[in-house]
């Protein structure tokens, strides 16, 4: 079964502190005025929901294998595209290759979107692990969707 369904309500857990004054985010500084080492921070595993503040609602769960990822999936999670030096060495490489009509654009522009989201994943799993879960292994993975909401409407 699907870890999530449509309408369940999830928080973003994120590595905190917790201050006299409330809740403070590694995201958005790096060292809480007053600290003198960077060991006030508590991962990130152990938020509570109180100190939550980026809530989100699941509108879509499917499963999917990992290689169906495509270019605006691949945006939606983060990852940047790699334009790599040269282009696509097609036969236009050299002759404005990205304004005229190419054959091997298309492969070209999805290789730049999949390969630094496959090597991205791929550190994402323990090397003892990649058979199974790598991105050459292909695996079913759960495509979550959701949308940021509001805590008031948690």
């Amino acid at each position: 079964p699907p870890p999530y369904q449509p309408g369940d309500a999830l928080y973003v857990r994120e590595t905190w502190a917790e201050m006299p004054y409330g809740f403070v985010y590694r995201a958005d500084e790096e060292r809480p005025e007053g600290w003198e080492v960077d060991d006030c921070w508590r991962p990130s595993i152990h938020m509570p929901r109180a100190a939550a503040r980026i809530f989100l609602r699941v509108t879509a769960v499917k499963a999917a294998r990992l290689q169906e990822v495509e270019k605006e999936d691949v945006l939606r999670e983060g990852v940047e595209p790699k334009y790599y030096a040269g282009g696509c060495k097609c036969a236009w490489a050299f002759e404005g290759c990205m304004e005229k009509p190419c054959a091997n654009r298309d492969g070209y522009i999805d290789l730049c979107h999949w390969m630094p989201f496959s090597e991205l994943w791929d550190k994402t799993v323990k090397p003892a692990d990649r058979s199974a879960y790598g991105w050459e292994a292909n695996p079913w993975v759960w495509v979550i969707e959701f949308e940021r909401i509001g805590k008031e409407e948690v």
